[in-house]
């Protein structure tokens, strides 16, 4: 099996790969816990009702005055550095299976769908949605370390490559598809299926996919302010303007009509899903329809080369071996090249939230040509099962998953403009340095400053 890394895929530039022990919510498919009001007021200012969309949610509280549902979560944590107040780091707190729950109508069709179609799922699995409207996957029977949990068919699941392929949609632009990032790509995939509704092949896992994702790209500009973090609104902002760009490219390369054209709402939401909920891992640069193609071909040639006299049979065999061998080989060859990378959507596998102190593994299976999910420590009897989204920081986790860390392991907080805040408390040490830092043309590196938890304080 081919091991996709820890994490899912987040930076633009992504190099970062996706154990799929990481994702799901990413949602990617994400978490923490709130209480009742706090859910109720997020349901308010977001539109959504508890048991419609798999929020990851940690610490939060709604804000008051402004409606926002990430402020507390956030500005404490950024307040507090920048008045350089210590506190000691606490264990993350995740969302934590409750008594209280239901079972989503979607969440069952999806599941009943992914069976009907091939996948094998852990017995007694469901997707649930618990009081405070955070929605997961629980099991009814303990499962063992190391026992693969879900096991989808390839078939199921969206995915691109970095592999040169032609565009599989015929209204669009090849020289557009060639130029997108993965997550474009992925992003241009699922709208198309969003906006397909009742006739898309993947109805019932569109379905079951959030109905909106609470990050920061909507909030108001008021809100954004708030979190008195530059960085992070700088990003936002930034993310506005390259998706706001990337949809008006697509329109001007997509040949079909407006009506089969997915609106601007449709594209941003398939993009928040794909950057939150997918998996990256390696590629082993074919696909399973050309390698069974390699093989028919191989298989023929060795009938042919015996029928028609030129050889004996041990002959043929012994040729046909070796180029089975061939191929496997080679794509094994491949997948180590750490250019070579498939980036997936995977139906249910994208349900399991985050929780930053588990291991968990995804895979793809060469022989079988299925991603499976594995979590690599035992689970109680109706407890919820969570995996590892991989290193991410709040910064990070805010932007393209909706929810922040209280006492993440992997934060970091940026100072920016550092030289001229640390003037303002220190002086003469900035005096001393700073002809240091310009003999070596080291001023602007230090510009920016990131600040990482050390010793349990952070």
């Amino acid at each position: 099996p081919q091991r996709f890394s820890e994490g899912r895929p987040s930076r633009d530039t992504s190099e970062t790969h996706v154990g799929i022990h990481s994702r799901s919510q990413s949602h990617s498919h994400s978490i923490s816990s709130t209480d009742s009001s706090a859910a109720a007021a997020l349901s308010t200012t977001t539109g959504l009702s508890s048991g419609c969309a798999p929020m990851r949610k940690c610490s939060a509280r709604p804000l008051e005055a402004a409606g926002c549902p990430w402020y507390h979560a956030t500005l404490p944590r950024f307040a507090s550095l920048q008045s350089s107040a210590r506190r000691s780091r606490r264990p993350p707190r995740c969302l934590h299976a409750r008594a209280s729950s239901q079972v989503p109508r979607e969440g069952l069709r999806l599941m009943e769908w992914a069976r009907k179609e091939g996948a094998k799922l852990t017995e007694n699995l469901n997707i649930e949605v618990w009081s405070d409207g955070v929605r997961g996957v629980r099991t009814k029977r303990a499962i063992n370390a190391d026992e693969i949990v879900v096991e989808i068919p390839r078939k199921l699941a969206l995915e691109v490559t970095t592999s040169p392929s032609k565009c599989p949609i015929p209204e669009l632009d090849q020289q557009l598809w060639k130029s997108s990032e993965w997550y474009q790509k992925l992003g241009i995939l699922v709208s198309l299926e969003m906006h397909q509704g009742e006739s898309s092949q993947l109805k019932e896992y569109i379905a079951a996919l959030p109905k909106r994702i609470p990050t920061p790209l909507h909030w108001s500009p008021d809100q954004l302010e708030l979190l008195q973090y530059p960085p992070v609104v700088a990003k936002v902002e930034t993310q506005r303007k390259d998706w706001t760009k990337f949809y008006e490219s697509f329109c001007a390369s997509f040949s079909g009509g407006s009506g089969s054209r997915p609106s601007m709402e449709e594209m941003t939401h398939a993009l928040e899903c794909v950057r939150s909920r997918s998996f990256s891992g390696p590629y082993e640069g074919s696909s399973w329809a050309s390698r069974v193609r390699q093989y028919v071909l191989i298989l023929g040639l060795a009938a042919g080369y015996v029928s028609f006299g030129f050889g004996e049979p041990y002959q043929a065999v012994n040729g046909m071996l070796a180029a089975f061998l061939f191929v496997v080989f080679r794509d094994m060859l491949v997948k180590q090249n750490p250019n070579s990378i498939r980036y997936v959507l995977c139906p249910v596998m994208d349900m399991f939230n985050h929780l930053p102190t588990v291991e968990s593994e995804v895979a793809y299976e060469y022989f079988r040509n299925t991603f499976t999910l594995k979590v690599k420590e035992d689970v109680k009897e109706g407890s919820q099962v969570y995996i590892n989204y991989g290193k991410r920081g709040n910064d990070e986790l805010l932007q393209y998953y909706g929810f922040v860390q209280e006492g993440s392991p992997y934060d970091a907080y940026i100072v920016t403009d550092f030289l001229r805040k640390a003037r303002q408390h220190m002086p003469e040490e900035v005096s001393r340095n700073s002809s240091i830092l310009e003999s070596n043309e080291l001023k602007d590196s230090v510009d920016s400053v990131s600040i990482k938890p050390q010793s349990g304080v952070m």
